[in-house]
């Protein structure tokens, strides 16, 4: 595992912590706006959450951003490889120094998958941040075995939230991804991050009331962390969803499924490895926008109607391309090491 940090214009400092020679997370403002996303959207769709696990700890980003909904009571993280939890102090600007301040975390090292199929325990939300499936073997981290057995260690009303790459990954690969999840989730959705999408399920109706929303976007640790990535209120947060379930099982119809036997995302996804298939995929995904927003049961007080919402949120996102893009000058900085020799974890 490596750390490397790249300073820019002799200040702009910018971490990323590599594993196997590949980069997992980072500081920097794709990875940020991605990472705030699988904490942020899965707490928020659920009505009440008290317990959440997360997969994965990268830089801790995720796992910081579930912490900062302070109504959640149990929080447990499951790492598989130890070294990985020593970064997370180089990272303690942009992950809140979770590992070491928050008395609610439990930490389990464990391979991920594995944890889901053994435990008896129930969660109000699960999130996971598995690696690219064309690393060899994160295939299993999305096959429809592996969201059934998530889906199972979700308790009523329990939403799962797994981060899906647009880049380097065909159309089919990338429809195979979408229909494996949404086989074992009756209520699907996809929310634009700022280079990936976040991909979300739950086996009971999304049911959000705006002014609901609102306030929980209003929670002192929530808006600040939100706030670096440019989403300040419910009408930033909602433009950001692409597609809701019926959208999803027509796109991902007759996808080719990602399944413990065949594996098929082991051999098929390398194939794409170096190509620019980003934009294949969203043009995909654009398709079907939602007419009408399902999830939404009370636009009051930000708009006056579903339909006059849905056409709002259109315009915004039409309007503001960029926002997904572009540098974002609010996020903190890494703090230069208190030594310059590099630190071997």
């Amino acid at each position: 595992m490596d750390i490397i940090e790249n300073i820019r214009n002799g200040k702009d400092r910018r971490r990323y912590i590599a594993v196997n020679g590949k980069v997992v997370a980072s500081d920097g403002s794709g990875d940020m706006d991605t990472q705030l996303l699988l904490g942020h959207v899965p707490v928020l769709l659920h009505p009440n959450p008290k317990s959440a696990l997360v997969i994965g700890f990268g830089a801790g980003v995720t796992l910081g951003a579930v912490a900062a909904h302070k109504g959640i009571d149990e929080l447990t993280l499951v790492e598989i490889e130890p070294a990985v939890l020593g970064s997370g102090s180089l990272f303690s600007h942009v992950n809140d120094d979770v590992l070491r301040l928050d008395p609610r975390l439990e930490v389990v090292i464990q391979d991920g998958r594995n944890f889901v199929k053994t435990t008896s325990r129930k969660f109000d939300v699960i999130t996971a941040d598995p690696v690219h499936p064309w690393a060899a073997g994160s295939a299993y981290l999305y096959t429809t075995e592996y969201y059934a057995q998530a889906a199972e260690r979700l308790t009523e009303g329990g939403v799962m939230c797994q981060w899906v790459p647009l880049t380097a990954l065909s159309v089919a690969d990338f429809r195979s991804i979408i229909g494996s999840f949404a086989q074992n989730f009756r209520y699907v959705s996809i929310w634009n991050a700022a280079t990936d999408f976040a991909l979300v399920g739950s086996n009971s109706p999304f049911s959000i009331e705006v002014e609901t929303l609102s306030e929980r976007l209003a929670e002192v640790d929530v808006r600040r962390q939100l706030g670096w990535v440019g989403l300040k209120d419910s009408k930033n947060l909602l433009a950001r969803l692409a597609v809701e379930t019926t959208g999803i099982h027509i796109y991902s119809e007759d996808a080719t499924i990602n399944t413990d036997d065949n594996l098929y995302l082991e051999f098929s996804s390398p194939l794409a490895i170096g190509n620019m298939c980003k934009l294949r995929n969203l043009c995909g995904m654009k398709a079907w926008y939602p007419g009408r927003i399902e999830m939404v049961d009370n636009w009051a007080p930000l708009f006056g109607s579903a339909r006059e919402a849905t056409t709002a949120l259109r315009e915004y996102r039409e309007e503001n391309p960029a926002r997904f893009v572009r540098d974002l000058p609010g996020l903190p900085r890494a703090k230069p090491p208190a030594h310059p020799e590099v630190t071997d974890f």
